[in-house]
Order: C-alpha cells, then structure tokens, then sequence
C-alpha cells in the first residue's frame, strides 16, 4: 500500500514550484539526515532556498519577490518541513521577520532591505515571543523603548531569537517603558551598536537552529528603522501572530516523515494499514484546512499537535527497538515532535493537550487478565 497524499494536495498549490520540487526536498532530506543531532549552524539549506528561489515567495514583486498568496505559502511550508525541520522552521522566522517589513508603512526601510532578502543576499529574523507566549508571566517586559528625539532607546532582551547571529537583521517588537499596553516593531541591523547576542541555547531538537537570546543595552533606534508603532496592534496586525498557520504547516510537515515510514512499513505489515489509513485521513483534513486558511488557528494547531506527537509515536512503535537506537530517524523525529508542545503554543491549545492527556489514561480492558504473585 503506498499513500501519495503530498502528491494529491500539495502540487497543484506549489504549481510555480513544482518542476523543481522533489529534488530540492530530496537535497533537503539528505542534509537534515547529516545535521539533524548536531548544533552547528549548517548554510546549505539556505544556499538552497536562494538556488531554487525560496525566498522570493514571500517578497512583492516590486522588490523581485514572486509574489505567492498565502495557501501556497503555507502548501510550501508543508512540503519543506517535511523534508528537513529546522531549515523550514528558520524559514517561517526569516519570512516573518519580512512580512513585518512589507506590512509595515516605512518604505525607505522597504527600498533598502527588501530586494536583497527576495534574492537571499542578506538574512532578517524576528524576536517577538516575549510579547505572545514567553515571558508573559513576569510582572516587567522583558524588552522595553522608549522614545528620544532621534528615534527610540531600548533596553532588556528578546529571549527566543532564531539564527540571530547569523542574521543581517534584526525584527523586534518592544513594549514602550511608561505605557507597557503600547508597542513598538523596528528592525535593526545585527551589528548595530547595543545589540549584543547571547550564545544559542542547546535545545533537546533543531539546536542547529541556532536559537538563543538578544541584548539590547540602551540600543538607539533611528526613525528609519522603525516598522510601526506605538500602538496596541502590533501582535495583532501582521505575520507571526501565536497560534499563527506558520506551526501548524510545520506540525502537518513534519507528521508527514512518519506517515511515510508507517506507509512503507504496512506494505510488508498488513497490520499497520488500518493505522495508516485513519492517520491519513486525519493529515488530510487538517491539510484541508490548513490552505483554506482556516479561522480557527488555534483548532488546527491543537489538531496538528495531537497528529504530529501521534504520528511520531506510532513511527517509533512501528520501529521497533532499531527506532530506540541513537541515529535512527525515528527518535529524531519523535525529539522535533516536541517542539511543537513548547514553540509559540497559545495558552488555549496548552491547556487541551493536558486535558487531553489526562483523559487519554484509562483503567485496563476488563478482557485482560491481572496476574498476581502468591
């Protein structure tokens, strides 16, 4: 039995694409599987992304971008993630750090950075958590501005900043010191004087990611840098909102590695299939969902959550004790899973998952016997 589900859904959305896109996926493959227990940065992901014009998807065509609409976007994100998660994922960060760019009202800021990012001479990243699900606990924020006569001053950090110390620049949202419900979004350029970043954190998964924290010591932001804001809308009025479709690409992606070992392995197993089929058939929904945008991003992402630590686990049963064994790709897979429980996970989708944790324990079947030592 082989399933050729991405085949179906995703080729007529990646129709710009497509000519070139099993063997950028399968280039892809190779070097998730070199990479994939390591925390050194790797470039060849990105060399690619230029080669096969990856990072024009997200550009408008007036700064040489091709101009995708979101369903093929995200169809994209699908089909990347499930050849190699962490470049995709470092991805998503990049082309939310330009989505704020482009939505943002600074054309001069546009002008000057967008046409290098469409053709992937320069690298931008985001650093936004601390305004969405990290942090959000602590009584101070954790980045703050305020506003001086050429611009602002920021002071604090950005604690999950993705491949920071690889990025030309910088897109950071701060809340403004003395009214902390107004915010600001500016970009900024990496080695900009007051911006010092911290060395990347050594993650259980995707370290090679190369995710850490940023510094800002009494950083001056000019004018021209300044994305938008103060306002209370920033989170809320462009790309990287928590919860966003972005994660669940990357979940229904990456549950798409183990759908394809399960497929494979239920051709000698007869006994797998009916797993198979109903995994499938709950890909496809959530996929179907995914390109019509569906409202309710937080639904899909608690579906895409539950399907990708379901489709891992299975992956590792199917596997067996070679699955166990350090190297296989089955136990990479079931480590990346978890980032999905932890990385920009809306509180809602949090909270269900532990309800859906602590229902999924049930007493044993009354058909199994209970032996008992005398």
């Amino acid at each position: 039995m082989v399933i050729q589900v991405m085949d179906k859904l995703a080729i007529p959305l990646m129709s710009p694409f497509a000519s070139d896109r099993e063997q950028l996926c399968q280039k892809l493959r190779s070097i998730a599987e070199e990479t994939g227990e390591t925390s050194h940065w790797n470039p060849g992901p990105f060399r690619l992304f230029r080669e096969y014009g990856v990072f024009q998807w997200f550009t408008p065509k007036a700064y040489g971008g091709v101009e995708w609409n979101d369903s093929q976007i995200l169809a994209g994100y699908v089909e990347l993630a499930a050849s190699c998660l962490t470049s995709t994922f470092v991805l998503t960060q990049r082309s939310a750090a330009v989505s704020r760019i482009v939505k943002g009202n600074n054309l001069n800021l546009k002008q000057r950075v967008l046409p290098n990012l469409s053709q992937g001479d320069i690298h931008a990243t985001i650093g936004i958590s601390h305004l969405t699900t990290s942090h959000q606990h602590h009584t101070k924020p954790a980045l703050q501005a305020r506003v001086d006569t050429d611009g602002l001053v920021v002071r604090g950090f950005s604690p999950w900043v993705t491949a920071a110390e690889h990025a030309d620049w910088l897109v950071v949202a701060a809340s403004m010191e003395l009214e902390p419900e107004q915010q600001v979004m500016f970009a900024v350029p990496r080695q900009h004087a007051g911006v010092f970043v911290d060395p990347p954190v050594n993650l259980l998964a995707l370290s090679s990611s190369r995710t850490g924290s940023v510094q800002f010591d009494d950083c001056r932001i000019p004018h021209d840098c300044i994305i938008d804001g103060p306002n209370d809308r920033i989170i809320s009025g462009g790309g990287g909102k928590t919860g966003g479709l972005q994660t669940s690409a990357l979940a229904l992606g990456h549950a798409w590695q183990s759908l394809n070992f399960l497929s494979a392995q239920s051709q000698r197993r007869e006994s797998l299939r009916p797993t198979v089929a109903s995994l499938v058939s709950q890909w496809q929904a959530l996929y179907q969902q995914l390109i019509e945008l569906s409202a309710d991003s937080e639904g899909l992402r608690l579906g895409a959550n539950q399907l990708v630590m379901t489709t891992t686990q299975a992956a590792m049963i199917a596997a067996k004790g070679a699955g166990f064994v350090a190297g296989h790709p089955v136990g990479r897979w079931c480590r990346e899973a978890l980032f999905f429980l932890v990385w920009s996970c809306p509180q809602n989708v949090a909270n269900a998952q532990l309800c859906d944790l602590t229902s999924a324990i049930s007493p044993l079947p009354n058909h199994l016997p209970i032996r008992t030592t005398q």
